[in-house]
């Protein structure tokens, strides 16, 4: 009779340790997941982010170009203008 009650009593606290073990491993199961969604909305930001980056850089280099391209031209049309004023006097 004894050694049924210790039985009984052991076989408890593992059914209990048991079921807070999966109850542990569901929880570890559940946060994976949410660590896995976030993270793949986090990839999502990044990649927005880094096109956006991109694309102002580009955007930035564009202008500079056209500007470099409109001072060479203003430049070189000053140049030609003076050569056509001197070939004239």
């Amino acid at each position: 009779m004894i050694i049924s009650s210790i039985f009984a009593s052991e076989s408890h606290k593992f059914s209990v340790q048991a079921a807070e073990y999966e109850q542990l491993a569901k929880s570890t199961r559940w946060q994976k997941k949410e660590l896995l969604e976030q993270e793949g909305v986090y990839s999502q930001h990044l990649a927005t982010f880094t096109s956006a980056i991109c694309f102002s850089i580009l955007s930035a280099l564009t202008r500079l170009v056209q500007l470099f391209h409109d001072l060479f031209h203003v430049s070189h049309s000053s140049n030609q203008s003076q050569r056509v004023e001197m070939t004239l006097i």
